[in-house]
């Protein structure tokens, strides 16, 4: 298995349309599973699990806690209020993750 760097906090890698929206249907709220994923995408699964082999590659992760983390850090998650992305990043008197579609349970892969 080829080993990929991690990737500062700052520094994105290029990523294509589809492994953007990869993330953002992986990183959703509720969590989707792999098979649902391929639903809302309208892929197969084995498609979707290539793309997602390919992010967590490229972000340097190895499961979705770590994907959602990374991908917030690198304001890559779009924020269900105001369609925008964020960078994670704390602003005076408001919370990090308000508004942002989170998905339900962290800590699986």
């Amino acid at each position: 298995m080829q080993r990929t760097r991690a990737h500062t906090p700052t520094e994105a890698p290029q990523l294509s349309d589809r492994q953007l929206e990869c993330i953002q249907v992986l990183c959703g709220n509720p969590e989707p599973t792999v098979e649902q994923a391929a639903d809302i995408m309208g892929l197969s699964v084995n498609t979707v699990l290539t793309h997602r082999r390919h992010v967590y590659q490229k972000l340097g992760v190895h499961c979705r806690l770590d994907l959602y983390h990374r991908a917030r850090d690198l304001g890559l998650l779009v924020c269900s209020c105001c369609k925008k992305r964020h960078d994670g990043q704390k602003e005076s008197g408001g919370e990090e993750e308000e508004g942002v579609e989170l998905g339900g349970n962290r800590g699986g892969g």
